[in-house]
């Protein structure tokens, strides 16, 4: 007769082959990189994945300190951090200063199938002083046995993508699962719990008995809707026993979506520090903001303009989007200051023109001056279009710019409001 323990270990295998490893959007599976087979990039990436995780098996810490009672919020690290006297996660200001708050953090990943480079990140793993290194319990066997077991080789073969992804979350779980095992943690808070790797953070703890609370970062847009909202939900429903005690929600968007699914959610209200961009006296200049998705297709419209409504418009990219990194649009204005609050003193607009990004809270002041920005190729996916048919907009299609719906700038303000953004 199967004993609980045993269903649960059956459960869990199962769950880390077929649920884990494949992509969150439920009508395809697929792995959320794609890498042709037989590529031999494939090879290089899964070995340097390899090499640096084994690195960091030398010279871990020896002395790893036990924690009891210990709530936990789950950071890569030093992404998403800022420094100023002390770090701080910029998800979460607030926690790591209270007593019983650790950070579990991850050197090593970076959402993308390379692995950082653990030369360069070594000596973080001493330097957040309330924090714990999810590195420092890797061992060479959990690695060697993640990355060259005969299944894992024969993925390599038949779909590169899922194997790289498949042997670095494998280890990332089986060192969480060891840290858990050998600590007393009440509850885990996971930021990035739709990213495969949070999955594995999240079954770690799943399968230890540990509170999971899943945070909704910002306000999902459309073309993040499957992965955040659908997904997770799909993640989640498929085997009950995994249902999370609460998700927290930054937006009203996606505590209303997991209630409808019968999933425990609670909006708590923007928790990161924000700057509200102020009401200055305004130039004649447009501001266009784009997201860290799909910017090129709106950059080869904006390029298409005349050379004077361009030197009217900058450009404001995702953080993440270097000019480097822009093949197309090289002739428009760009902004890369450290932050938006800087970038709109400096531009004053007098209209701001949306693309596919989910800065709506900072924008509050002026809701009068939005336009969502439209092209051909491209259907804007802004959370804004989940509840309006009709709002201002402008539409740029080979050179030519068309205003529509001006006399709707209105809405903004009842969109705004039934989104219910606010800061704690």
């Amino acid at each position: 007769m199967q004993t609980k323990k045993t269903i649960q270990e059956k459960l869990l295998k199962k769950l880390i082959f077929y649920k884990l490893l494949t992509f969150s959007k439920p009508e395809t599976g697929k792995d959320n990189f794609y890498v042709p087979p037989k590529n031999w990039k494939a090879w290089l990436i899964y070995l340097w994945n390899f090499s640096n995780e084994l690195f960091l098996c030398v010279g871990k810490e020896k002395k790893i300190f036990k924690f009891k009672k210990q709530n936990l919020c789950y950071a890569h690290f030093p992404r998403n951090w800022s420094f100023k006297n002390q770090w701080k996660f910029n998800y979460l200001p607030k926690f790591g200063k209270k007593n019983g708050e650790k950070f579990l953090i991850s050197i090593l990943h970076q959402n993308t199938l390379f692995l950082k480079n653990s030369w360069l990140v070594r000596p973080f793993r001493r330097q957040l002083k309330n924090s714990i290194c999810l590195q420092n319990y890797y061992s060479a066997k959990m690695i060697i046995f993640s990355y060259f077991n005969s299944n894992q080789i024969k993925l390599l073969f038949n779909d590169p993508g899922a194997a790289i992804t498949t042997a670095k979350n494998r280890v990332l779980f089986l060192a969480a699962n060891k840290f858990f095992q050998e600590n007393k943690i009440k509850k885990i808070i996971l930021p990035f719990f739709e990213l495969l790797e949070g999955r594995a953070i999240f079954l770690a703890a799943w399968a230890n008995k540990i509170k999971t609370i899943p945070l909704v970062h910002g306000t999902t847009c459309l073309n993040s809707k499957d992965r955040v909202l659908e997904g997770s939900t799909f993640f989640w429903k498929s085997e009950p026993a995994t249902l999370p005690s609460q998700v927290l929600c930054e937006s009203q968007i996606e505590s209303i979506y997991f209630k409808s699914k019968k999933i425990n959610a609670k909006k708590v209200g923007i928790l990161r520090k924000f700057d509200l961009l102020p009401k200055i006296q305004e130039t004649d200049n447009i501001l266009v903001l784009l997201d860290l998705h799909f910017y090129e297709n709106y950059l080869m419209e904006i390029d298409k303009l005349n050379s004077y409504t361009k030197s009217k418009i900058t450009v404001r990219l995702h953080p993440k989007i270097s000019y480097k990194m822009i093949k197309h649009g090289k002739n428009c204005n760009f902004d890369f200051s450290e932050s938006l609050y800087v970038c709109f003193k400096n531009i004053r607009p007098c209209e701001i023109w949306l693309g596919e990004t989910g800065v709506l809270f900072q924008l509050k002041n002026n809701i009068e001056k939005i336009l969502l920005l439209k092209i051909q190729s491209r259907n804007n996916t802004n959370p804004i279009s989940l509840y309006a048919s009709k709002y201002p907009q402008v539409f740029i299609n080979n050179g030519q710019i068309k205003k529509l719906n001006l006399h709707t700038r209105k809405k903004l303000f009842k969109i705004f409001k039934k989104i219910n953004i606010e800061s704690k």
